[in-house]
């Protein structure tokens, strides 16, 4: 709008000045000042221009940057093939190779093959080669999968024959009606039509060639589900095998091909007689690793390496026998990922669990668990039906064999028998490094895990109970998302009061903050704020499991906490602790409890703990001496804390017990 102000002032101007022109009716002064004010104007309009394709360009790049990171799409590798030079940047297809296929086809050959599993890349293959055979070759492209039931394959192919080559288009047309197909085999219903006969019409339409052949590519024949299907087009090529400027361009997969014909075709050299040239497509392995390795990295933002060694506590040296790159080195590539699609396939569905379950999950086993899913579907099944039964581990307090072993091994052997053996060891290596319960199963020793599971569950590994079903949801609700609950603890000092009650109130968040307790940043603020809350927020009597929960909390931030001398420093801490928290049942189970003789090798453990003992005992005499009753709001079952004979108030009070 205001450009189109401008511009009508500037219009003024001119006709202005074209007034003074054609009537020499204006002073010499109002003549410049106008032609002075045009050329500033029209200086002004190239600036505003200019400004305003900048400010658009910013803009566009701000929408842009803004639907990249708030877009509910993600990153998805498509699993078409390869169209032309450019996309192939691994060069997966060698140029010798190429090079090779090239020079066969300008042989005097009637039938060339390009053998090939699906997802081996045929396709893609002479889609490189296009360019190169369109110099040499008027090229014709059949693909008899896309023809509809009810038409002629035979037909089908001679009208797309006229419809591409418009000067042969009175011969097809005169052959189409010679052919005829009756619902066992092919045969001439008429010699001779309009006095040509079949060989003249193909001589004619071989002719037809003579300056620039004719290459028909004919792909997609084994994806045909009936074998009379597949022997029409067959048929096809042997009509014109004995035709020089006609060449034929196959890509198939041989093994299914045949597979499918059996039936009906008892010789076993039957294709070899009709195929002159056969080439076996294998894309190198080392090319598929390096594409894998690249674009994994690629869809995790580079930080895959990151988050399996600093989130799970993995060192370099599991991660080279667990991890992602020992399967990578490994039968990764033998058994699960053997052709490019096999690759984009995978990378496809980690991805869109890494999305989602990305600092919720232990990443190295939603690596592996995602192998079954792709690869083995029916273990995965089993592992999602018999999760809890089968696969997760259990907690003891003293060691015991599970007594399903027997079944879990016959379950876990009828599920890969149809594999064979090697293949079945790879199998059984991804579910013992996922499982330790199945590697039990199978007659190995497994450590059991004792006491409380608060360090197993900062591996978030998929054989935890707490961990197990996360693994499968497809989305994280906030009450357990462990994301979530990293960011709220990396921020805890910023939290309102109210917030931090809110947090420390629900229950069922202490086991995943002690687990996880490493990403607390201000450790000395987040204890003191621990020993507020006990003070501010907590009735004594109801709240034994509530402190021995704060105390573990505590003892585990501690515990991290290595930057000075440890005995000094926890000497320090504990201090602070009991000079300033006045729940003596707090104090009781966090002195008692947690300060034991088996969780110190301190050498100087006997003073240490009677330190404490004695700035304990201090801390209850002056609430006694002051008329405070500490029993007060504890229900009677839980006075025997009190007064348990090894860590109970008399041996913290000793003679001075008496006195309450």
């Amino acid at each position: 709008m205001f450009s189109g102000i401008i511009r009508i002032i500037v219009l003024g101007n001119i006709l202005y000045i074209s007034k003074y022109i054609l009537t020499e009716n204006i002073s010499y002064l109002c003549f410049i000042l106008s032609l002075t004010g045009i050329i500033l104007l029209f200086l002004l309009l190239f600036f505003i221009g200019y400004i305003n394709n900048l400010l658009r360009t910013f803009y566009q790049f701000i929408k842009s940057f803004y639907l990249v990171k708030n877009t509910d799409s993600i990153f998805f590798l498509n699993d078409k093939p390869i169209d032309k030079k450019e996309d192939d940047i691994y060069s997966l297809f060698s140029e010798k190779t190429k090079i090779n296929i090239l020079k066969i086809l300008k042989q005097d050959i009637n039938a060339f093959h390009i053998n090939g599993k699906w997802g081996e890349g045929k396709t893609s293959l002479y889609n490189l080669l296009k360019e190169e055979l369109n110099k040499t070759f008027e090229i014709y492209e059949f693909n008899p999968w896309y023809i509809s039931i009810e038409k002629n394959i035979i037909s089908s192919f001679l009208e797309g024959l006229s419809k591409n080559f418009s000067y042969i288009n009175n011969q097809v047309e005169d052959l189409k009606k010679l052919l005829v197909k009756n619902e066992k085999t092919f045969w001439f219903i008429e010699l001779f039509f309009h006095n040509k006969s079949i060989e003249q019409l193909k001589n004619n339409i071989n002719n037809k060639f003579k300056y620039k052949k004719l290459l028909i590519i004919i792909d997609d024949l084994d994806r045909l589900t009936k074998a009379e299907e597949i022997m029409e087009v067959l048929k096809i090529i042997g009509e014109f095998e004995r035709y020089n400027n006609i060449k034929f361009l196959l890509l198939f997969d041989k093994p299914l091909l045949e597979e499918k014909i059996r039936d009906v075709v008892k010789d076993n050299n039957y294709l070899k007689k009709i195929i002159q040239y056969s080439y076996n497509l294998k894309i190198k392995e080392k090319d598929l690793k390096k594409y894998f390795e690249d674009k994994i990295q690629e869809l995790t933002n580079n930080n895959l390496s990151n988050n399996i060694y600093s989130r799970h506590n993995t060192d370099e040296g599991s991660l080279s026998y667990f991890g992602i790159n020992y399967h990578i080195k490994n039968g990764f590539f033998k058994y699960s990922i053997k052709n490019l699609r096999d690759c984009k396939l995978y990378l496809n569905r980690f991805y869109i669990k890494y999305d989602l379950l990305n600092n919720e999950v232990n990443i190295s086993d939603l690596f592996e668990l995602t192998i079954l899913d792709v690869f083995y579907e029916e273990i995965y099944k089993d592992i999602i039906e018999n999760g809890k039964f089968a696969y997760v581990s259990k907690f003891y307090s003293s060691g015991s064999d599970n007594k399903n072993y027997g079944f879990i091994k016959e379950n876990i052997e009828m599920l890969i028998k149809r594999y064979n053996t090697n293949e079945q060891t790879y199998i059984k290596e991804i579910l013992f490094n996922l499982f330790p319960e199945i590697k039990g199963a199978f007659g190995a020793n497994i450590p059991r895990k004792y006491g409380n599971s608060y360090d197993w569950n900062n591996t978030m590994k998929i054989e935890l109970p707490d961990y197990f079903n996360k693994y499968f949801l497809e989305d994280i609700p906030e009450e357990i998302s462990d994301k979530l609950l990293f960011y709220k603890l990396e921020n805890f000092n910023s939290s309102t009061e109210l917030e931090k009650v809110n947090f420390m109130n629900e229950q069922s968040q202490f086991k995943r903050v002690i687990s996880h307790c490493n990403y607390i940043k201000n450790h000395n603020e987040f204890i003191e704020w621990n020993i507020n809350y006990i003070n501010n927020y907590c009735f004594i009597g109801d709240n034994i499991s509530l402190f021995t929960n704060i105390s573990t909390l505590i003892q585990k931030i501690i515990d991290i906490k290595n930057d000075r001398k440890k005995s000094d420093y926890k000497l320090e801490l504990y201090k602070n602790i009991i000079y300033n928290c006045k729940n003596i049942l707090f104090l009781l189970i966090f002195v008692n409890c947690y300060i034991s003789k088996d969780s110190w090798n301190e050498r100087n453990y006997e003073e240490f703990y009677n330190n404490l003992k004695e700035i304990l005992k201090n801390k209850i005499n002056e609430i006694i001496n002051s008329g405070g009753n500490i029993y007060q709001g504890i229900k009677k079952e839980n006075i025997n804390v009190f007064e348990y004979e090894d860590m109970g108030l008399p041996a913290i009070l000793g003679k001075d017990y008496k006195k309450i």
